[in-house]
Formats: structure tokens, C-alpha cells, sequence
């Protein structure tokens, strides 16, 4: 049994972050080892795991960096931000161990490398620390990563990779230290394929310039009136910045689809939107992995993403496992304008029928849930092993 110090970098549920952190401290508890789960405040997230009786502690903690700032007034408060942060994120770590003393974890889990709290408390305590990364930072969370360097130093940190993608940007290489491990998105046995899905066009995930909703609804504003009328666009999610939601409702007034296009807001029958939806759509810049991709394939929907980081990625690994394309990849919004027509003229043609078909079964065999906490529990096992060859070798030194 292995006893794991879990640490969330928010409470809320919207993300795919804390959705994949509560996969995997669920197959982790499953798999019969104990987790203490750490939030940074009351909330969603620690009702959720106190009513699943995981032991949980909050403390008030912040990212390890303030978001980038981008007005005069931002850069003004940016100083005492990140001075606050610095002083919580210490007083937070000195409380998160002390809790921690007493359930004697083996290893501490960081499950976003937004938040340097975990390393903290890993010093600490003088415990292995994995940092996993879900993010790149700037080009895709708006996060400033400057604690990255120290953390990546430290002789206690391991690493987990959701993407090779994202490896790679942060130039982390494929040792004893560094593993490439795929969100656990897939339950085999929840596998389904609508033989006829809705009439409408679906984004999932949240609301921000770097999610590319924009070039969406630039793309969807290109189809002819009739199309639209005929085919709406569903939009489930949140703002990441509240003030973003007013400049969206005025864009898609100013391209003249208010009519056509439908915010949902959070939604918690994603599933059941993607079983029902014509296709998927999901044009964010630089997305690290994009848990909805599976999860749409593992639903029978068809999905069309920008080909470019995790999204490449994924449909490259699709490819490479059944042979042939398992999703429609754009660059541009001319690129998405394109396909988006070739979908609305008839999504069940034979040919986009066999692609939902082979997403589906690539999602299965690449993503399942299985797979993801049996890859995490593998280096754990290699980290305590690790650690005790360390610990000897220390000893038999002195």
C-alpha cells in the first residue's frame, strides 16, 4: 500500500485538471491505497472528496505566480499579488505538513505545475515530490512559471507528462525522473455510438482567446443563414476571466449569430451533449492534451480539432494505432469554415461514420482509465525504490 499526499491546484470542477485528479485518486483508493487530498479552499471540489470520505485538508494557497497581467492596472497590483502569494504559499505549506506528519505519506503529488506548494511541502517533509504537468504555462493557462526552475532542480522532484508535447516544452527528458502518461479519460465498458446524432454543433471547455473560441464562432459565422438555422452551436462552459463573457456575447452579436448560437454555461451532462452532438469542435492554440477529445470518441462523436500541440498529438497517435485519420484537423479558420460545411452537408456519409468508429476504438486502447492509474502507481513504486537506494547509499556514506 502506498500513501499518497494529493494536491489539487483549486476546488473548482469545471477543469480537466481536477477532473483527471479525481480519476486518479479514485483508481488509486480502488486499487486499495490511502490518499489525503489538499485544496486550497472551501468549495466544490473538497465537498465532492469529504463525501467520498477522502481525507482532506484545506489551506489557503494561490498559483505560484500571479496570472500575467494585461492593463496598467493589472501590472500595478502584480507586485502585492505576488508577494501575498508568496507569504500563503508559505504559511499553507507549514500547515499542510503538519497534517501530513501524522498520515506519513510516501510521496507527495502535485496535480498541476501551476502551484508550487507541493514542492514546498515535500522539502518539508524531505518526501518525493511529482510534479505533474498539464499546462505550458503563458500559451495556455495565462500562469507565469518561474518557480519551475527550482522545482525542477531539486533532487526530490519527479514528473509526469500528460503529452509528449508538452515534455518537450518544458525539456523534460524520459528518465528515472520524467514519465510520459496519458489522462485516464475512457471506461470501456461506457463505450457508445449514436447511429443518429443530433443537429447541432458542439464546443466544450472553457471560455478564453486561447481555447480559440473565437476563430469557432468566426468560422461558424461563415456558413450560409440556413445552416446555422438548421445546425445551432451549443457552447458549454465558463469564462476563465468573468469579464470575458460580455465581449463574447458581443462578438457573437456583431457577427450576427446571436440566433444560432447557445451558451450554456457549466454543464455536468457533457456525456450525454456529445453522445447527441453532430460533431465536436475544438480549436484551442496549444492545448497540453484535451481530456474532451476522448471523451467525445468514446461517445460516438465525431470531432474536428486544430491540428497543432496535445490535439496533433492525439490524432497522431490514432493514426498510428488504426491506420487511418480518426478526427478532421484544421490550421485556420478558413481550414474550420470547410469543415464544418463538409459536416453540416451530411455527417453520417460513410466515411465520417468509420472515423467516429476508429476514434472511438482508439480512445479506448490509448486513454482508458485503467491504464492511467496503473502508469501513475508504476512510478510511484519506482520512486520509493529509488528513494530508498538513495536513502542506504546516504547511510552507508556516513
Amino acid at each position: 500500500m502506498i500513501k499518497i499526499l494529493f494536491i489539487f491546484h483549486n476546488t473548482g470542477m469545471g477543469g480537466g485538471a481536477n477532473l483527471s485528479g479525481l480519476t486518479l485518486i479514485r483508481g488509486l483508493k480502488e486499487m486499495g491505497h490511502q490518499v489525503m487530498a489538499v485544496c486550497n479552499a472551501e468549495g466544490e471540489m473538497a465537498s465532492l472528496l469529504r463525501s467520498e470520505s477522502f481525507d482532506t485538508v484545506v489551506a489557503p494557497y494561490h498559483v505560484a505566480w500571479p496570472s500575467a497581467p494585461h492593463s496598467a492596472r493589472e501590472w500595478a497590483r502584480y507586485i502585492p499579488k505576488a508577494i501575498r502569494n508568496r507569504i500563503d504559499n508559505r504559511r499553507a505549506a507549514a500547515i499542510i505538513a503538519h497534517r501530513a506528519a501524522a498520515f506519513a505519506p510516501d510521496v507527495v503529488h502535485t496535480n498541476s505545475s501551476v502551484i508550487d506548494v507541493g514542492s514546498m511541502v515535500s522539502r518539508r517533509l524531505n518526501l518525493p515530490h511529482v510534479t505533474h504537468f498539464r499546462e505550458y504555462g503563458l500559451r495556455d493557462a495565462n500562469c507565469v512559471m518561474w518557480h519551475l526552475r527550482h522545482m525542477l532542480a531539486s533532487p526530490l522532484n519527479y514528473n509526469i507528462a500528460i503529452a509528449r508535447d508538452i515534455a518537450d516544452f518544458h525539456h523534460l527528458d524520459f528518465s528515472d525522473r520524467s514519465r510520459l502518461i496519458y489522462n485516464g479519460i475512457v471506461d470501456s465498458n461506457l463505450c457508445r455510438m449514436n447511429p443518429e446524432p443530433g443537429k447541432y454543433l458542439l464546443y466544450v471547455g472553457q471560455l478564453n482567446r486561447a481555447k480559440g473560441i473565437e476563430d469557432l464562432l468566426q468560422s461558424y459565422a461563415l456558413l450560409p443563414p440556413e445552416t446555422r438555422t438548421r445546425i445551432p452551436l451549443l457552447i458549454a462552459g465558463r469564462p476563465s476571466r468573468e469579464e470575458y463573457l460580455p465581449v463574447l456575447q458581443h462578438m457573437i452579436s456583431s457577427l450576427g449569430i446571436a440566433a444560432n448560437v447557445q451558451l450554456l454555461g457549466h454543464r455536468t451532462d457533457v456525456a450525454d451533449l456529445m453522445y447527441g452532438a453532430m460533431a465536436l469542435v475544438v480549436p484551442s492554440h496549444s492545448e497540453a492534451f484535451g481530456r474532451i477529445i476522448p471523451e467525445a470518441m468514446a461517445n460516438g462523436c465525431l470531432v474536428t480539432g486544430r491540428d497543432a500541440a496535445g490535439i496533433r498529438e492525439q490524432f497522431d497517435n490514432g493514426l498510428h494505432l488504426t491506420g487511418h485519420e480518426i478526427a478532421l484537423r484544421f490550421n485556420d479558420v478558413a481550414g474550420l469554415t470547410e469543415i464544418l460545411r463538409r459536416i453540416a452537408a451530411d455527417p453520417l456519409t460513410p466515411a465520417l461514420t468509420d472515423m467516429r468508429r476508429r476514434a472511438m476504438h482508439a480512445a479506448d486502447r490509448l486513454y482508458s482509465r485503467q491504464a492511467y492509474v496503473q502508469g501513475v502507481i508504476s512510478l510511484y513504486q519506482d520512486i520509493i525504490r529509488n528513494e530508498h537506494t538513495r536513502s542506504s547509499h546516504n547511510h552507508s556514506s556516513i
